[in-house]
């Protein structure tokens, strides 16, 4: 009768702890979109761990000597190869003909009838030889200097300096400089408007009304020239200072112009702390 009391103090709240951390591996792995599978797997974990402790807290064993040792131990092992192995043979087996059939399902969808297959092979074939026609041409074009006419299209000899990838005949400054933050990807350290990657550096909504157009030229030059207050000491998220040579004096211009239209006090942008004597 005691032993049986004490065994009941032993495991009660184990048991307890065991259930609960149950209930919400179970609920949590499901949220998560967990196989089910697995959400057993981690209620049987929990229960695991409910043995582990009662062990842990049961009271001692007779001492077994001599034969009766070695037969316990002999004993022990069977028990544990035999949980081990009927828990295996219990748990899904890989099959690697469900495996193929998964596979043959998802690509199903994938492919083409032979009459499709066979067309797109054709239209293939087509482009790859009007290309090496084009290419002929070309090649006369390059011997001759004269201009050439692809069915009605003219080509004509190209300006050897590179050619820009935007067309930005027509656009204003301020539009300008906002392409060059984006193609400098200054939002992966600044934000504007709420919009941006890390705050690394400054929210700059509110920087035309706290810097002059030179000020900022000179920091984007010159990221140490002076600094935001409160970024003085962010050594690892300091400016980069490659700008003088990847953004021309052009990009820069337009990038500075963007800049000081932005004036939005509403935003908290941090005043800039200029070295003494500056």
């Amino acid at each position: 009768m005691n032993l049986a009391k004490t065994w009941w103090r032993i495991i009660r709240w184990k048991l307890a702890a065991s259930i609960v951390a149950a209930v919400l591996l179970w609920i949590g792995s499901g949220q998560l979109g967990f196989p089910l599978i697995f959400q057993w797997m981690f209620v049987a974990y929990a229960f695991l761990g409910f043995l582990v402790f009662v062990v842990l807290d049961a009271p001692p064993l007779p001492e077994l000597t001599g034969w009766k040792a070695g037969v316990g131990i002999v004993l022990f092992y069977l028990a544990c190869s035999v949980v081990y192995v009927t828990a295996g043979m219990r748990l899904p087996q890989f099959s690697s003909e469900t495996e193929v059939a998964g596979i043959e399902r998802k690509t199903a969808k994938y492919r083409q009838d032979p009459a499709v297959t066979e067309s797109l092979v054709k239209k293939t074939r087509d482009l790859s030889a009007k290309a090496d026609e084009i290419l002929a041409k070309l090649e006369k074009l390059e011997a001759s200097g004269q201009k050439l006419d692809l069915e009605g299209i003219e080509i004509a000899s190209l300006p050897s300096e590179s050619i820009p990838s935007r067309d930005l005949s027509g656009m204003g400054l301020v539009e300008r400089g906002k392409l060059v933050y984006q193609d400098h990807e200054c939002y992966n350290c600044h934000k504007i408007g709420g919009k941006g990657g890390k705050k690394r550096g400054p929210e700059l909504d509110n920087i035309g009304n706290l810097a002059t157009g030179e000020q900022l030229k000179k920091k984007i030059f010159d990221p140490k020239a002076w600094h935001a207050e409160g970024y003085e000491k962010r050594k690892k998220d300091k400016m980069p200072d490659k700008y003088p040579d990847v953004m021309s004096d052009e990009e820069l211009e337009a990038l500075v112009t963007y800049l000081l239209t932005l004036k939005n006090t509403a935003v908290k942008t941090p005043k800039p702390v200029f070295p003494s004597g500056s």
